[in-house]
């Protein structure tokens, strides 16, 4: 009898695996093929680059934290950020439609987000980033993705990112901040929704829904 009851719940466990993965899958097929995707992003930055133009940084993640410095509006070469030795860059799906984005970075400078709607290549975003290299984290569960950036030593910034039909909408800008240490060894931590101060139980809510389920995606370098 014992017996039986472990092979239902084996058989239980096995059809919900492949529920879950089967709308994955048929998401996959309707999206456009990796290869696909890499030629036009590769034929946009070639046109960008034959024919330089600038465009306005759309947010600043310093000013977006509350915290110092807010170059946004300010003008910048489109094609910069994946054009030196010393930038960084991103190809894959954040937003589960099976169409691979594409981010690309300058160290201490902007950081441009493309994407593909309607077999073109748009320009989602363009953001400037600290000194600090910027982790970029993806959340299966509800297709979001985190830009998480170090704004100062003790101040961590971690903005949450929809995509949707060709536009990209941010979600929450979450915010902790290490205070001084007092005079009996406690360490206060200021947690920040939107820039704004608020409770630990409010912050962890948003936490818990965007960032505890997020894995990190890694940089590559220009060179490879």
């Amino acid at each position: 009898m014992n017996m039986k009851r472990i092979f239902q719940k084996i058989i239980v466990v096995l059809l919900a695996a492949v529920l879950w993965i089967l709308p994955i899958q048929s998401v996959q097929a309707a999206g456009m093929s990796y290869s696909k995707a890499s030629q036009l992003y590769t034929e946009a930055q070639c046109q960008w680059i034959a024919h330089p133009r600038k465009v306005k940084i759309t947010d600043d993640l310093r000013a977006r934290s509350g915290w110092f410095g807010n170059d946004t509006g300010k003008k910048v070469d489109l094609h910069r950020p994946f054009c030196p030795d010393m930038s960084y860059w991103i190809r894959t799906d954040l937003s589960g439609d099976g169409v691979p984005e594409y981010l690309a970075v300058i160290p201490g400078g902007q950081l441009i987000i493309l994407t593909i709607y309607k077999n073109k290549v748009k320009v989602l975003a363009v953001l400037q980033t600290t000194s600090i290299m910027p982790d970029v984290y993806y959340n299966r569960q509800n297709n979001t993705f985190t830009i998480a950036t170090s704004i100062t030593a003790r101040l961590t910034s971690r903005n949450v990112y929809k995509i949707q039909k060709g536009k990209l909408y941010c979600l929450a800008t979450l915010s902790d901040a290490i205070g001084q240490m007092n005079g009996y060894g406690y360490v206060p931590v200021n947690r920040y929704l939107n820039g704004k101060l608020v409770s630990k139980s409010k912050y962890n809510r948003y936490y818990k829904k965007y960032c505890k389920n997020m894995q990190i995606i890694n940089w590559k370098g220009a060179q490879e």
